[in-house]
């Protein structure tokens, strides 16, 4: 699923320190509790590489960019635009919102250490990002043809 050369195909860089053992246990809590918060910032991640490397260099998310930008600038408005009840079902997997976004500005991770952690997590179910793959997807569509509809109409 990873498009090209990129953080996400680099092998991980998981030592034995302090550092790296909290960022295991923090990344090990983030998937457990919010399954789909982690999965969909994953899916926007990925969308955002794949669009960069098909020369949508606006798309691109840069390597240091926090999670919590990525979800504050992403995930939040297009869950709360869009919402409908296979999403909102969804999100009922995950614990209190407010204690994930907590956790994001405590935790810090950027989104290279975050491919770096997917890269060995065992624990999330991928089925998830298939769903908001075709989500973002059916979002995608509609917002083109909103921005076709608005250009036919300045003819």
């Amino acid at each position: 699923m990873d498009a090209g050369a990129g953080p996400s195909s680099m092998p991980p860089t998981i030592g034995r320190n302090v550092k790296d053992a909290r960022d295991v246990v923090g990344w090990v809590v983030l998937t457990d509790q919010w399954p789909y918060r982690v999965s969909y910032l994953l899916q926007v991640i990925e969308d955002a590489d794949q669009r960069s490397n098909a020369g949508r260099r606006s798309e691109t998310i840069a390597d240091d960019v926090t999670l919590m930008t990525i979800y504050q600038n992403s995930v939040i408005p297009e869950i709360n635009s869009n919402l409908n009840v296979n999403e909102a079902t969804l999100l009922s997997l995950d614990g209190d919102p407010d204690l994930f976004l907590g956790f994001l500005q405590n935790f810090s991770i950027t989104k290279r250490r975050a491919l770096e952690l997917k890269s060995v997590t065992v624990n999330l179910d991928y089925s998830l990002r298939q769903n908001i793959a075709l989500f973002r997807s059916l979002v995608d569509l509609q917002k083109d043809q909103r921005d076709s509809k608005e250009y036919d109409y300045c003819k």
